[in-house]
Order: C-alpha cells, then structure tokens, then sequence
C-alpha cells in the first residue's frame, strides 16, 4: 500500500470512528442539548399545566379553559419529559 493510500485509509477510519462512536462531539453535544431543552419543558408542563394550555392554545381558544383530562395528561406529559431529558443525557454520557 502507497502512502497516499495509507494515508487515505487513515483518515476514513478518523472520519467513520468520529462518526459511528456515541460520544463523537456531534451526537453528544446534540443529545446532551436535547436532554437540557426537554427538563425545563417537563418541569414547566408538570408545574404549570394550565400555563401550558395557554401556551399551546393561545391562538386557537378564546376564554376557554383546560379541562381536569388534559391536565393530568400534562402532568404525566411533563413527568415523561423529565425521565427521557435525564435517560437521554445518561445514556451518551455512558457510553
């Protein structure tokens, strides 16, 4: 094998490793983003499930109000937000 090629083959396995590992830079800062955007959603609609309703009905719903339904499901919805926000950042984070 030529140096070039050598070379060459080097650098494609840098570039597949960098790529196919969990913790390559790209993946890992994506996911550990996405685990912070999502705790303070899940705390936020746990928290302030009828603040939460405004927010996704305000352009759709005048005077209206949230029924006892859709909070529990935005309690829960925020509950699951939280447990994936920190699965998500464990998961990179161990492997």
């Amino acid at each position: 094998m030529t140096p070039l090629q050598e070379s060459e083959m080097a650098l494609v396995e840098r570039i597949c490793g960098y790529y196919f590992n969990p913790k390559g830079a790209g993946l890992f800062v994506f996911v550990t983003l996405l685990g912070l955007l999502f705790l303070p959603l899940g705390v936020y609609s746990y928290f302030y499930p009828e603040k939460a309703w405004r927010w996704d009905h305000m352009f759709t719903v005048a005077g209206g109000e949230p029924t006892e339904f859709y909070i529990g499901m935005a309690k829960f919805r925020g509950v699951f937000f939280v447990i994936l926000a920190f699965a998500l950042v464990l998961i990179v984070w161990i492997a």
